[in-house]
């Protein structure tokens, strides 16, 4: 399948489902995430822990599957929140100290496309995440062969409620 470039914006990554965003451009996408976190946060595939979530859209949910399948094989601990706003995504990632949170949206565009928003918490200041530019995806993409190793772990999946969370921090 060629590769749409188009599909990778400043602050995301976003195209019509599944022609130009499908599970198998999400899993090179996911693989080149992680490498990028890795760097970012300095430390080896296996010890990253990333919040992942979803919209109600219907390519939503496969392409979290396929992500949480790749993040699984390279030994990372996937914390769930499934169903929730990026608010929720971001929340998490600086609340709890997750390495990223990546998050299956398209926003604001029509149901027909599909989407994935990237963040990585910042390294100096571990309360903010940065977004991640989808054009770093791609050249992340273009630069790795991929996969990008051969060494599997067996990482874990964990589904967390964040609710009581927020509600906390935004009644402080």
């Amino acid at each position: 399948m060629k590769l749409n470039e188009s599909i990778f914006k400043s602050y995301d990554i976003r195209g019509i489902y599944p022609n130009d965003l499908n599970e198998v451009v999400a899993e090179d996408i996911a693989q080149c995430y992680l490498k990028f976190v890795a760097r970012k946060r300095n430390k080896q595939l296996k010890d990253l822990v990333i919040v992942v979530g979803r919209d109600i859209r219907v390519s939503s949910e496969p392409l979290t599957d396929k992500i949480i399948e790749v993040f699984l094989r390279y030994g990372v601990s996937v914390m769930d929140v499934g169903l929730c706003s990026i608010n929720d995504i971001y929340f998490a990632t600086g609340y709890y100290q997750y390495d990223g949170g990546i998050m299956a949206t398209a926003s604001h565009n029509p149901a027909a496309y599909g989407g994935l928003k990237m963040i990585v918490l910042n390294r100096e200041n571990q309360s903010k995440v940065d977004i991640i530019n989808g054009q770093d995806i791609l050249q992340e993409i273009k630069r790795n062969q991929l996969p990008l190793t051969d060494q599997w772990f067996k990482g874990h999946s964990e589904r967390i409620d964040i609710k009581e969370d927020i509600i906390k921090h935004i009644m402080s």
